[in-house]
Order: structure tokens, then C-alpha cells, then sequence
């Protein structure tokens, strides 16, 4: 395969690795595998009962994606992996086919719509209270298109139909707890959601917007907005995000504002981050909650690191959490 086309055919297929490992490569045909295992000490912010120490295995994933030359900067390929929970149960994470080239990536399947990479936390654990850290917009019945110039990129993508199957929730402020859009009773009443980003990179700068709109199985509307920048000098990196989601029915919203700083020395770095999120119920009443965190990691190499984090927060039962661990990733 021609490096040209490799450059854009594996990241696009494996969007989330950085360094997905190439193991062949001849007559036109690329097959590269990622993987990733994270496993952690840590003691949770949120108080409850018993002991709060425990070994956390965070992550246990593995795919390949193949990959096959059409010329005239054109390739085919697809993307299948899977994940390893804290149950052990081994479950399919991904499993999409798609065309790339200097046009960009068109992909459909089972894979993460455009909003599901919002966030600009650097946290280990101790994300921001809200929504955002913790969307997993993943479906079976995906369409994603993505471009990038290098100064310019975004992309769109589209769910069909929500069924069992899907992931993908939105929060609802009213009640405080996540409401899927599937629904295994009755697959055939559909919803739907769609959204798209728009970036802009230019010497250390690097800003975007988001937004999507979601309509659940009971014809409920909501709409997401995100704007993020991060801007890098020397050996700083700063961040900064404001993101609402608002249900369009009852007026409900939450909004999330953060800010995160990040020094990096030879293989250390080090990074803190700041984060309210704000809920307005039924422009009644108004809850809001801050949240902070503090690490530091050393990088043995570019895909195995070590690192230590606290985490605090003002919420009610909560005191300061802590974690220890390690990953690596190829």
C-alpha cells in the first residue's frame, strides 16, 4: 500500500489508537492490530460502604482493521474489536466498513458518532461531574463522514434507528440519571440522533464546535452544543470547554464549564483541571457542583506510562479519591 494511502486509511479506521501497529503489508492488503490494558489502585471520591481500596481493571481492548488499495488514492477496508469488562465478559466494541481518501472517510456500522471524542479532560478517573466525561454515543447503525486538511477538519455522523444495541444515552437533569435511546420492547418505534464538528488548527491553537440533536423513542427532543479550544506554547498545553445539553420539551439544562493545564518535562507531565457543571431544572431550582483533579505520569515509552492522580469535588458525600496505575496501548 502506498504510505500516502496509509496515512489516511489506518487512522481512519482505527480513530481511536495512535500507534495501531502495522503486522502486514504486501500487494495492496494492510493489516494492522491496536490493543489496550489499563489497570489501576484506587479509592473513589464518592463515599459508600465497605472498603473503598480495590484494584480496578480499567481496560482490555483489542481490534484489527484491514485495509486494501484501490489506487488513485482510494482504499477499502473495515475495523472489528472488542472489549474486556469488569465482569469478563468479552463484548463487541466495534465492527464497521468504510472508503477512504483524499476526500476523507465514510464509515457505517457499529462505531462512536462525532460527539463521542468532546471532552478536554486529561484527568486518569476523576473526570468532571456533568455529562460530557461520561458519553458513550456507540450504535450499531451508524453512518460517519470525516475530513481533515490538516488546518481544517470535522465531519458528520448519523444514527439510523436505535434498537437494543445501542449505547447511546442522553442525560436527564430532571431526574439525574442517563435514559437510553434503544429500547429492546418495541425496536421498530425508532429514534434517532445526529451531529457534527467543525475544527480549526493554527500554530499552537486548536479550537471546535460541536452540536447534535437527539429525538428518544417517546418523541422527546434535546440538543447538545460544545465549544473547546486548546492553545500550546513551549511545554504548556491550556484547555478550555463550555458545553450545554438542554431538553427541548421541558426547558431542562446542564450545562458543563471546564478548564485544564498541562506541563510536559522529557518523559513527565503534569495536569490539573478545573470543572462545574450546572443543572437547571425546570427554571426552578439550580444545582451546581465543582470538581478538581491533580496527576502526574511518566512515560516509559510512547504506549506503556505509569501515573498517580487525587481527585476532589464540593458535592455532598464525597471526600478526596486517589488512584495508582499503569497502561499501555499499541
Amino acid at each position: 500500500m502506498k504510505k500516502t494511502i496509509l496515512a489516511i486509511a489506518i487512522p481512519a479506521l482505527f480513530a481511536s489508537a495512535a500507534n495501531a501497529a502495522v503486522i502486514y503489508e504486501q500487494d495492496g492488503v494492510t493489516l494492522a492490530l491496536e490493543g489496550a490494558a489499563k489497570v489501576q489502585f484506587q479509592s473513589d471520591i464518592a463515599k459508600g460502604d465497605g472498603n473503598s481500596n480495590y484494584i480496578n481493571v480499567k481496560d482490555g481492548d483489542f481490534g484489527f482493521a484491514l485495509g486494501y488499495d484501490l489506487g488513485q488514492n482510494y482504499t477499502v477496508g473495515g475495523k472489528v474489536s472488542y472489549e474486556l469488562d469488569n465482569d469478563n465478559d468479552i463484548t463487541r466494541k466495534d465492527m464497521y466498513l468504510g472508503v477512504m481518501g483524499d476526500f476523507g472517510a465514510f464509515t457505517f456500522g457499529r462505531q462512536t458518532l462525532i460527539t463521542d471524542s468532546i471532552g478536554i479532560g486529561r484527568d486518569k478517573e476523576f473526570g468532571y461531574k456533568g455529562f460530557i466525561d461520561n458519553l458513550d454515543l456507540r450504535a450499531d447503525q451508524v453512518v460517519k463522514y470525516e475530513l481533515d486538511t490538516g488546518m481544517f477538519y470535522g465531519g458528520i455522523s448519523h444514527m439510523l434507528n436505535a434498537d437494543e444495541s445501542a449505547e447511546v444515552e442522553y442525560y436527564d437533569p430532571a431526574t439525574s440519571t442517563w435514559v437510553g435511546l434503544g429500547n429492546a420492547v418495541d425496536p421498530k418505534n425508532s429514534a434517532s440522533l445526529t451531529d457534527g464538528r467543525l475544527g480549526f488548527r493554527a500554530g499552537g491553537f486548536d479550537g471546535r464546535v460541536y452540536y447534535a440533536q437527539a429525538e428518544t423513542l417517546a418523541s422527546a427532543k434535546s440538543n447538545l452544543w460544545a465549544i473547546e479550544a486548546d492553545y500550546s506554547f513551549s511545554d504548556f498545553t491550556i484547555s478550555a470547554s463550555i458545553n450545554e445539553f438542554k431538553d427541548k420539551d421541558s426547558g431542562d439544562k446542564n450545562k458543563l464549564f471546564a478548564l485544564t493545564g498541562e506541563y510536559v518535562m522529557d518523559a513527565w507531565s503534569f495536569a490539573a483541571g478545573w470543572g462545574q457543571a450546572k443543572q437547571d431544572i425546570g427554571y426552578t431550582s439550580t444545582n451546581k457542583v465543582n470538581d478538581y483533579y491533580v496527576n502526574a505520569q511518566y512515560d516509559f515509552s510512547s504506549n506503556v506510562n505509569a501515573f498517580a492522580e487525587l481527585g476532589f469535588s464540593d458535592a455532598d458525600n464525597t471526600r478526596t479519591g486517589y488512584v495508582v496505575g499503569m497502561s499501555a496501548s499499541f
